[in-house]
C-alpha cells in the first residue's frame, strides 16, 4: 500500500534525498490515496487510464529523511527498463530565471506513455533508462524564478508539454506547434511529469479557473489536439461527413 505524501519545502540544497524506491512489476501506477496498489501482469493493459495523482505516489519519509519529491520513473536495471517502474524520492528543485516550480496535482496517462512503458520506444524515439514519463499535467505554482511575470504562487495551471525553440522561421511565423526542433515532455530525451514537483518554463504554463478541476485540466492537451483537427477540417453544423475507423 502506498499512502499520501506530505512533502514540505526542502531547505538543505546541498544534500540529496535518500532514495526510497518502491518497485511495481506492472502498469498499476495509478493509485488514489488509501487504495491498494494493483500491478497488472507484464504486457497487460493498465487497469485505469484516468488522471494520475502524483501526490499519492509515495509513503511518508522517514524522520531522518529531508523532504523531497516522489517520482515514478522507468527503472534502470541490467538490460533495460521495459515494464518496470520505480518510485523514488528526489530533492525538490529550485526554478531558474524565467521558470516556475509547479506542484503537480494530476497527470493523464497517454497511449505514448503505455508504449514507452511496455516497449521502450515509439519509432526512432528510444528510451534510455532511467526515464520519467508523463506529459498531460496540471498543478499549482509553488515557487517563482527570477523574471517571471503574470504568475503568482498558488496559481492553478495546466502545462503545455511542447517546448518549441522560439527562434526558427516556423516559430517566428506564429506556428510554434510546428517547430522542427520542438522538444516534448515525457518524450526521449526530455523527462516528463510523473512526479510531485516539476520546474517548467513560465510561458508554457496556462492559468485555469477555480471551477475547472485538476483532473479536467490534465485533459486539455489531448482535447486541444481534437479541437485543432476539427478546426482544420472546417466542419459546420449540418455538414455531411464520412467516418474512417472507430476513432480514439
Amino acid at each position: 500500500r502506498l499512502g499520501p505524501c506530505r512533502t514540505g519545502r526542502r531547505t538543505d540544497r546541498g544534500r540529496p534525498d535518500a532514495a526510497s524506491p518502491g518497485h511495481l512489476p506492472g502498469p498499476g501506477i495509478v493509485n488514489p490515496v488509501d487504495e491498494p496498489v494493483e500491478a497488472a501482469p507484464a504486457g497487460a493493459a493498465p487497469r485505469r487510464r484516468d488522471a494520475l495523482r502524483n501526490a499519492d505516489l509515495c509513503g511518508d519519509p522517514a524522520p531522518s529523511e529531508p523532504p523531497g519529491r516522489a517520482r515514478a520513473e522507468l527503472a534502470a536495471h541490467p538490460g533495460d527498463g521495459v515494464g518496470r517502474i520505480e518510485l523514488q524520492r528526489r530533492p525538490v528543485p529550485l526554478p531558474e530565471p524565467g521558470h516556475v516550480l509547479v506542484r503537480l496535482r494530476a497527470c493523464g496517462i497517454c497511449g505514448s506513455d503505455v508504449h514507452y512503458y511496455a516497449e521502450g520506444r515509439i519509432g526512432d524515439a528510444v528510451v534510455e533508462y532511467p526515464f520519467l514519463l508523463g506529459h498531460e499535467p496540471s498543478g499549482e505554482v509553488a515557487a517563482l524564478g527570477d523574471g517571471v511575470h503574470g504568475l503568482e504562487v498558488g496559481d492553478r495551471v495546466a502545462l503545455e508539454p511542447a517546448l518549441p525553440c522560439g527562434q526558427c522561421d516556423t516559430c517566428r511565423a506564429g506556428h510554434p506547434n510546428c517547430c522542427p526542433s520542438v522538444r516534448f515532455l515525457g518524450t526521449p530525451p526530455v523527462n516528463g511529469t510523473f512526479e510531485e514537483y516539476h520546474v517548467y518554463a513560465a510561458q508554457q504554463c496556462v492559468k485555469i479557473p477555480d471551477n475547472v478541476t485538476f483532473e479536467a485540466a490534465a485533459t486539455l492537451e489531448p482535447m486541444a489536439v481534437g479541437v485543432h483537427a476539427v478546426n482544420n477540417a472546417r466542419m459546420a453544423m449540418g455538414a455531411r461527413v464520412a467516418i474512417f475507423g472507430s476513432g480514439p
